[in-house]
């Protein structure tokens, strides 16, 4: 791409201060749960280790034909895949917000044919202040999940750069 189109990097509207970044806290949550939410059409689980989905299964769908044959697993983070969804930004200077701990507003999510939608908010606060906001809405006879994000800058730092959300689309394995 010629260097003309290309984005800026990072352009702080004020000038960093390293030690008053350093002091700032960051949210303390150490410890990586997952979340599980189970729809009438799939089971997830996530965790708020980077607001990574770690699991995916189909509940309509087996590997078969066979009615006792295993559901179909879109992803499993225990193969070894990393990653499968992610958001994150291009600029090296934004640290830990890749795999922070994120805090979050429920325990797990389970809708019935009835229910309504349902959000599952991710939180993370950067040690520079920027807050980062995922809100994931579920739907109870819908496969396709609506994805808010948020970033926040602090008045005293502010961070631009480009998001970038991957998703990878493995075959079943």
């Amino acid at each position: 791409m010629p260097e003309s189109e290309r984005a800026p990097a990072f352009k702080p509207s004020i000038p960093l201060k390293t030690d008053e970044v350093k002091d700032k806290p960051a949210m303390t949550l150490t410890k990586e749960k997952d979340i599980r939410v189970e729809t009438p059409l799939y089971k997830a689980v996530f965790s708020n280790e980077g607001a990574a989905i770690k699991s995916f299964k189909l509940r309509e769908y087996r590997l078969t034909t066979n009615p006792d044959s295993q559901t179909i697993e879109l992803f499993n983070q225990e193969s070894g895949v990393k990653d499968f969804f992610s958001v994150n930004f291009d600029h090296q200077n934004s640290p830990g917000r890749k795999n922070g701990v994120y805090s979050t507003n429920e325990e797990s999510i389970n809708l019935v044919a009835e229910s309504d939608h349902k959000d599952l908010s991710f939180k993370y606060l950067g040690p520079d202040g920027v807050s980062i906001d995922q809100t994931y809405r579920f739907f109870p006879k819908r496969y396709d999940i609506d994805l808010s994000i948020t970033f926040r800058n602090n008045p005293e730092y502010s961070l631009e750069c480009n998001t970038k959300v991957h998703l990878k689309n493995l075959p079943p394995g």
